[in-house]
């Protein structure tokens, strides 16, 4: 799922059912720049304490509590697929 706004961040929780969730969101192409996988930079980042500004870690979770965590991309989360016709954007990954 790709976090459009705060309003589709606060729908995340019920649809999470407690589970942290993947957010496709990654800084693989170039670290410190969080960009959707459709293509776009994320404007949506509401980062928990100490998250989103080390290096190493590339890809973004939601821990419940609508705060944003980077996380090793090969560590086991939940995902919500979402469905609004876009194509993931091969470059952002």
């Amino acid at each position: 799922m790709v976090i459009d706004s705060a309003a589709e961040l606060a729908g995340l929780a019920p649809l999470a059912n407690g589970m942290t969730t993947w957010i496709g969101t990654t800084d693989r192409v170039l670290e410190g720049t969080w960009r959707q996988v459709t293509g776009p930079v994320a404007m949506v980042l509401p980062w928990a304490v100490g998250s989103g500004m080390t290096g190493g870690e590339d890809c973004v979770a939601d821990p419940v509590a609508n705060e944003f965590a980077d996380t090793s991309c090969q560590a086991s989360k939940a995902r919500i697929c979402e469905c609004d016709g876009i194509a993931v954007d091969p470059s952002s990954l």
